[in-house]
């Protein structure tokens, strides 16, 4: 078997070799294994001993190649000699190689399960599935698949809060204020954050839950045909990130155990005394799918979980269509409320009842449908390319400096 590893002037650029014919061995999700596409051939991690001593000399770093894309100015860490030719966020032809640089070596990954293929049959079936798309849609063409593993630090943290809280029972003129008493401590496990400014925190947010039962120890061969962001964000912030976070999670269990009592409602804390302490950080890569697509000849990147199979994004909509189904729905659904009500008061003759009755259920409609107009419309932008590709603050500039 030869070297596995390809040396040069600027340091180590990772490619993985096949020991039957020399291409080079990708990661496949389907297998779990490394194969090569020329060959056909599959190898287990045990059977590539140098991937391993390769991560044992080099336990504090790995070294990628570094490309830029010079239209939205995302950087891209590329763990083999793939010779990238487009974004893997914006599907533009623009990416230029810039320079061999080092990543701190990740503690654990979850490897890609979900393959490309099946990456892509999942989003043609959202997309059959989806309601007021343009009709010129449904055969849309996929430009760009990118499997980028994405960046996370993992939390374990040790929390304790004495809290006093006030809640409420009975309605109207009945109200009563209880108080109580929580004193309790709790270990959060692998409290998960973003640690990558490439990428908008509210698209990794929705790509979430991850299963980190199936975390594994980080090893090079996963990385073999993906890309690989690196963490770019302040430790001290992420570890107060983290610790927010977890009083998220306490004070929520706490207001639940109260309110578990049907008669108790609007928990409120009112005193806290709380300390904390981080037990363990984890350096994390976790699997998603880029796929880029063009509409009214503008990119849109949706995202795929490549553990779950969970798809995030939005896609385009037709606003006509949604705005008339809406006015549809309103009206048939207030029409019957006018009948019903009608029906029960005609005795009453209270026409103005009746009037204010409708005029409420209606406006709670329109405001209904335009909360919904209002999410899909906030999918759509973090899908759209002028948003998805704003998330690094460190750009590119055409004479290959960095912008401060």
């Amino acid at each position: 078997m030869t070297d596995s590893y390809q040396n040069n002037d600027s340091g180590y650029g990772i490619k993985i070799e096949c020991p039957n014919c020399g291409d080079v061995l990708v990661f496949d999700p389907d297998s779990g294994k490394m194969r090569c596409d020329s060959c056909r051939s599959l190898f287990s991690s045990e059977e590539l001993g140098n991937a391993d001593k390769y991560a044992e000399e080099n336990s504090e770093e790995i070294t990628c190649n570094n490309y830029v894309c010079r239209s939205c100015g995302a950087r891209l860490q590329v763990s083999d000699n793939e010779c990238s030719t487009f974004c893997a966020y914006c599907g533009q032809p623009t990416v230029v190689f810039d320079r061999v640089s080092s990543m701190r070596k990740p503690d654990v990954i979850i490897p890609f399960s979900v393959s490309r293929e099946r990456a892509v049959e999942l989003l043609r079936k959202e997309v059959k599935r989806a309601k007021f798309i343009p009709r010129e849609l449904k055969n849309f063409t996929i430009e760009r698949v990118s499997g980028i593993y994405v960046p996370f630090r993992l939390y374990d943290v040790s929390y304790s809060d004495n809290q006093l809280i006030s809640a409420k029972s009975g309605s109207g003129k009945n109200v009563r204020t209880h108080y109580y008493t929580i004193e309790a401590d709790t270990e959060f496990k692998c409290i998960s954050l973003d640690a990558s400014n490439q990428l908008e925190d509210m698209s990794s947010r929705r790509l979430e839950p991850f299963n980190t039962d199936a975390l594994m120890p980080f090893k090079i061969e996963y990385l073999s045909g993906f890309y690989a962001d690196a963490s770019d964000t302040d430790e001290s912030a992420m570890e107060y990130a983290a610790s927010k976070r977890a009083a998220q999670l306490f004070d929520k269990q706490t207001k639940d155990t109260i309110c578990n009592d049907d008669h108790v409602h609007d928990a409120t804390i009112v005193k806290k005394d709380t300390s904390y302490e981080i037990e363990r950080v984890q350096y994390a890569l976790f699997p998603a799918w880029f796929l880029t697509f063009r509409y009214a000849d503008k990119p849109y990147t949706m995202l795929v979980n490549g553990q779950t199979e969970k798809v995030v994004g939005g896609l385009p909509v037709n606003k006509r269509k949604m705005n008339i189904v809406t006015f549809i729905l309103t009206a048939v659904l207030t029409v019957p409320v006018f009948l019903m009500v009608n029906s029960m008061m005609k005795d009453l003759e209270d026409t103005g009842r009746i009037l204010g009755f409708i005029t409420t259920v209606a406006i709670v409609l329109v405001i209904t449908a335009a909360e919904n107009v209002k999410k899909v419309k906030k999918s759509n932008a973090l899908s759209a390319a002028d948003e998805i590709n704003s998330f690094s603050k460190n750009r590119q500039r055409p004479d290959g400096k960095d912008e401060q």
